[in-house]
């Protein structure tokens, strides 16, 4: 049985500690929040230690990252410097599923889909 568990469980961690106490836990699988205030995995260390967070993740052989929440606000002016960044971390690693915010309720369909 697989049982997954989000590195926000444990928001005051870092990456490799949070996937080290998720997997003590015995949970198998994780998903990774990406968020500036209080995620295990800030875009701004993402974009400027890429390799080592690829490493981090490739060498949890206790615990798999099956997917990213991206919890970063879209008007941000490095809203998608951060993104690319997480795509490439996405497919380095393998992980097929990204998670976005929804835009604000109101929001026109066309407008969100851009």
């Amino acid at each position: 049985m697989f049982v997954a568990a989000s590195t926000s469980c444990f928001p005051d961690l870092n990456l490799s500690d949070a996937m080290e106490r998720l997997a003590d836990l015995e949970y198998t699988t994780v998903e990774i929040v990406v968020d500036e205030t209080k995620g295990a995995l800030r875009p701004s260390e993402l974009v400027g230690k890429f390799d080592s967070t690829v490493q981090i993740c490739r060498l949890s052989r206790r615990i798999t990252p099956i997917s990213f929440l991206f919890n970063v606000d879209p008007n941000d002016p490095s809203y998608f410097e951060y993104f690319g960044a997480l795509c490439q971390l996405a497919k380095a690693i393998k992980v097929v599923s990204i998670s976005v915010l929804p835009s604000k309720l109101g929001t026109p369909f066309n407008a969100e889909v851009e």
